[in-house]
């Protein structure tokens, strides 16, 4: 399930091992150490580090063991699934897990040349322990290193920043990376740097062919699916604009970049009905140009 303690130089290989795109080992040029400068705060995966390796400033993201109920699995689709099951949930890991998730994506904008995009690079079970390696110790802590960045204050956020991220969304979509969990406090020297949520392809969501036990009906929701979440980046881009105004209007401007003319929010999901058929959803996406 997570990597284990490498025991040489040959153990340090691209992650996630799964198909698909993957992030390289970070290599040091000279002493293998880390020097901790400060903390610089966390989130639900994760804890990020102003540290200095081999002469320079990096942001260091250090991501939790969180328990598997907060990944995109079998439980979000079918409530007979257990999460329990280990067998089960391994087959999903490593397309949901947080750190695999943001190893996948940084690794796609790598290979597409596009890292200009990115930043580069209590009563629960603890996760960690669940899942020992060879010599029965808890897995190592998985991080992934950035380039160090300057993040703005949300009220200090511009219309340009605004205006970058809907011109960027399409960009991320195109490569196949969508679900970007976009925010305010996802830009750092204009690029986005949180991609711990971010699905990837070939993904088990927009992947069929990854499962060849789908019957036609699972097949069809999780295209539904794929499109919910496609079109879930432009309308959380909106309501961001809106809480962002609601906050700080009358003092900074409004701000009138929208993803959807007319307001906020996304076109209504309408119901067709096919003869001998059940109602189903129709969902319409957003096509950047």
């Amino acid at each position: 399930m997570y990597p284990d303690w490498p025991r040489s130089r040959e153990d340090l290989v691209p992650l996630p091992q799964c198909d698909g795109p993957k992030l390289n080992p970070f290599k040091f040029d000279g002493n293998p150490s880390i020097e901790f400068l400060d903390y610089l705060g966390e989130g639900l995966h994760a804890h990020v580090f102003k540290v200095r390796m081999d002469n320079q400033i990096y942001a260091l993201k250090l991501f939790r063991f969180l328990y598997d109920d907060a990944w995109m699995g079998p439980p979000d689709y079918e409530s007979t699934a257990d999460p329990e099951d280990r067998e089960l949930m391994s087959a999903f890991y490593d397309y949901s897990e947080p750190f695999n998730c943001e190893c996948r994506a940084f690794g796609r904008l790598q290979e597409a040349g596009h890292e200009d995009l990115s930043i580069q690079a209590p009563g629960r079970m603890e996760m960690r322990s669940r899942f020992l390696g060879r010599d029965g110790r808890v897995p190592p802590i998985r991080g992934i290193v950035k380039e160090f960045g300057h993040a703005p204050e949300e009220e200090d956020v511009q219309p340009a920043d605004f205006r970058k991220i809907l011109h960027d969304i399409p960009l991320f979509q195109q490569l196949g990376i969508f679900y970007l969990d976009v925010a305010a406090r996802q830009i750092v020297s204009g690029k986005f740097s949180d991609l711990s949520t971010a699905i990837t392809v070939p993904h088990f969501v927009i992947t069929p062919e990854l499962n060849p036990q789908l019957t036609p009906d699972m097949r069809e929701a999780l295209e539904t699916e794929t499109f919910r979440l496609t079109l879930d980046d432009y309308r959380t881009f909106d309501e961001v604009v809106d809480d962002w105004n609601q906050r700080h209007a009358d003092q900074k401007g409004a701000v009138s970049v929208r993803a959807f003319p007319g307001g906020s929010g996304t076109p209504k999901l309408r119901t067709r009905v096919s003869r001998g058929q059940s109602a189903q959803d129709r969902v319409f996406t957003f096509i950047g140009t």
